[in-house]
C-alpha cells in the first residue's frame, strides 16, 4: 500500500519542471506533466490502473521508469 504523499514524491523523481500533478482515482493513478517547449504547451500523461492499496512503491517507480524512459530497441 502507498501514500498520496509517496504517489506525488515519486512521481516528481521522473517528472522535473513545468506543471506536475497526479490525481488519484478509483481505478487507478494519473501522472500528469505539463511543460512549454518552443511556446507551445506540451501535456504528457500516464495511468497505472491499480488501486493504492494493491501497490508498493518499488512497484510505481518500475511504472514510471517504464513509461518515461524512450524506448530501447535493439537490431538483429
Amino acid at each position: 500500500m502507498v501514500t498520496v504523499s509517496e504517489v506525488y514524491d515519486a512521481g516528481s523523481k521522473y517528472f522535473k519542471g513545468g506543471n506536475f500533478f497526479v490525481e488519484i482515482h478509483r481505478i487507478g493513478i494519473r501522472f500528469v506533466h505539463e511543460t512549454i517547449v518552443d511556446g507551445q504547451t506540451k501535456t504528457e500523461s500516464h495511468f497505472l490502473q491499480r488501486n493504492l492499496d494493491d501497490i508498493s512503491v518499488p512497484e510505481l517507480l518500475g511504472f514510471l521508469q517504464g513509461s518515461t524512459e524512450e524506448p530501447n530497441y535493439s537490431e538483429n
